[in-house]
């Protein structure tokens, strides 16, 4: 019993020490966005400052920040949203049907994971040109139908979450496979859903590459890129650009705790096969 109590000791400590480790830079962030540009540069304090309303002031005089969010807002949301329903149903039909090709079709998806995003930027351009799609929302949206770890990890949670016996009653009481996966596919698979949409709304909402490459007026620009631009004057604005850091963070955690909940559910979810 002392023996278990020790393990259960030093575990513990373990993870209380590896988390206040995790919230150093996140406290170095917020307390940076309250010091002023000589502060920054001199000595780093753990002590927050007395210029947090000029940062605010100085970061909205030097860039659109809140078109920027919303930019941002406006092209993450349905990113995230296409990419979890059709995410989900390509890893249906790759788990659940059989047909000719299926494990070199998902071998194919599988080896897009390990290829660099920035290979396929030259020959995206040309084909959102040829669309028509430049300098539009739509060059950041629509990559979201074809997200392949999407795939991967809901094929994984479809394997794990629904057996086939309750697609063969569906299918014995008349519903169709649209029926199916409207009705029985997407609330089984909710957990593991909000898991990926979290991970992906992250990626979506960092993404730097495709919005300066696709995008060229500077009001359609997203945050990220906002962002950047802070640091290309000639003088930048230390503490105006931590206070946009920070403030671009918290739309992201405030994005986690709502929902905190499913995503403890799909991890937890993971671990045991239902």
């Amino acid at each position: 019993m002392t023996g278990r109590k020790t393990t259960r000791f030093f575990t513990y400590g373990f993870m209380i020490i590896l988390t206040l480790i995790c919230l150093v830079p996140f406290l170095i962030m917020m307390v940076n966005a309250t010091q002023t540009s000589a502060d920054l540069a001199g000595t780093m304090t753990l002590l927050p400052g007395k210029n947090t309303v000029n940062n605010y002031k100085n970061l909205m005089a030097l860039i659109p920040f809140w078109r920027y969010v919303v930019n941002s807002v406006a092209v993450t949301i349905p990113n995230v949203l296409i990419s979890a329903y059709f995410g989900t149903m390509a890893a249906y039909g790759f788990e659940k049907f059989t047909f000719r090709g299926k494990n070199i079709l998902f071998g194919i998806s599988m080896l897009m994971m390990v290829i660099p995003g920035q290979i396929s930027l030259i020959g995206l351009h040309q084909v959102y040109k040829a669309m028509g799609l430049l300098n539009t929302r739509w060059t950041l949206i629509l990559p979201g139908i074809a997200n392949v770890l999407t795939v991967y990890w809901m094929r994984g949670n479809i394997y794990q979450i629904i057996d086939s016996s309750i697609l063969e009653a569906a299918t014995i009481d008349g519903c169709g496979q649209v029926q199916i996966f409207h009705r029985i596919v997407l609330p089984l698979c909710k957990t593991g859903i909000m898991t990926i949409s979290i991970m992906n709304f992250v990626h979506v909402w960092n993404d730097y590459i495709n919005p300066v490459t696709y995008i060229t007026t500077n009001s359609k620009q997203t945050l990220s890129v906002g962002i950047a631009l802070l640091k290309s004057f000639d003088r930048p604005d230390l503490g105006a650009t931590y206070m946009a850091v920070a403030l671009s963070t918290i739309v992201i955690l405030i994005f986690y705790l709502v929902f905190s909940s499913q995503i403890i559910g799909g991890v937890t979810e993971g671990s045991v096969k239902g």
